[in-house]
């Protein structure tokens, strides 16, 4: 799913490494709440404010009357990088007075700073399955996986490779302890504490809501000029809690933000803000699942995911559709942002 890097995950380098936690844990998720002003947001707008004022930085924002004010929805927005939600959450609060909860990498919540900054910024940590993959290997086996012991763990999990388990504890000898006591043991570790992670993911997002705040969402999951396939979190969340989705076109983003400073640079930034996809609308309305299900897990994902990947398909046609050529996607595209275990940790 669904996520951006945020400004003060630069103090995740190595000079800073003596004050990050192990992983992301449901204790600390419990700790967080929502807050209806969020003084993070109110404090960055000032900065972003001279930012664009210095460096001539255009923002323009199309069809902001789709953006409902009556309620709340989940905003589906293209990821072009580090930091193209700045803008966005910067004219809603100069135009509306309005705030958004964004999703970010549960990595970032892992430093000190960067959590400081998350928890008054109204940003909902999100780990993913492999995120809990590659942390609790590298907690307990001081290294990170590789990719394909990241991918036989992953398919492993999945029951989609269960006749390989042999050969995936031949990889090394760190691989077979990973799997101690027994396989089925640690597979079921890793399901627990997912889903306690997710459980307060989904409290986390409702809380938002109730406090007036729309959710800001990434489907691509990593950022890439031209637009990538979608993640299937979106489409769970906002079937669950029974909102409407916002697609968002953000355009030339990429060329203001360049790198990973956060400095804008002068250009000229285009959103375009699309019709409501309505839950029970033309669209959606044959895929809506009425009966209540738990996000993320593997119950519903088997009973669901079909209908979960044909609403995110549909989410992501409406974005290409408010993008640029430049970014349309391309069968070619490869994501800008890390690969792997690298995704997560």
């Amino acid at each position: 799913m669904a996520i951006s890097k945020p400004i003060i995950a630069y103090f995740s380098h190595d000079s800073f490494k003596h004050h990050t936690e192990p992983m992301l844990t449901p204790e600390i998720l419990r700790s967080l709440s929502i807050n209806k002003r969020p003084i993070g947001q109110i404090l960055w707008a000032q900065f972003l404010r001279f930012n664009y004022w210095f460096s001539s930085t255009k923002i323009t924002v199309e069809g902001l009357e789709n953006l409902p004010q009556d309620r709340q929805v989940c905003i589906a927005m293209n990821h072009t990088d580090r930091f193209n939600y700045f803008p966005f959450q910067f004219h809603l609060y100069e135009k509306r007075n309005q705030f958004t909860s964004s999703w970010v990498k549960g990595k970032y919540y892992e430093n000190t700073f960067s959590r400081i900054f998350l928890m008054n910024t109204n940003n909902i940590p999100l780990a993913s399955r492999g995120y809990v993959i590659s942390t609790m290997f590298k907690k307990e086996l001081g290294r990170a996986p590789t990719t394909q012991e990241y991918r036989y763990i992953r398919d492993i999990w999945n029951q989609r490779d269960t006749d390989s388990i042999e050969k995936f504890l031949d990889l090394s000898p760190q691989c077979r302890s990973f799997l101690k006591p027994t396989v089925s043991h640690r597979i079921e570790e890793l399901e627990q504490t997912f889903k306690a992670l997710s459980e307060e993911v989904v409290r986390l997002s409702e809380e938002s809501l109730k406090q007036g705040h729309h959710i800001l969402v990434f489907p691509e999951g990593t950022r890439s000029v031209q637009l990538l396939k979608g993640h299937t979190g979106l489409a769970q969340m906002s079937q669950r809690m029974g909102i409407d989705i916002i697609p968002v076109g953000c355009n030339s983003s990429h060329l203001c933000y360049p790198g990973d400073f956060p400095w804008a640079q002068k250009g000229h930034i285009v959103y375009r803000v699309g019709a409501p996809i309505t839950l029970n609308g033309k669209e959606l309305g044959k895929l809506r699942v009425e009966e209540s299900f738990t996000p993320f897990s593997t119950l519903a994902q088997e009973r669901y995911g079909q209908r979960f990947q044909s609403i995110t398909d549909i989410v992501m046609e409406h974005i290409s559709e408010l993008l640029d050529p430049i970014h349309q996607p391309s069968s070619s595209t490869d994501p800008s942002g890390p690969q792997g275990s690298e995704r997560f940790i």
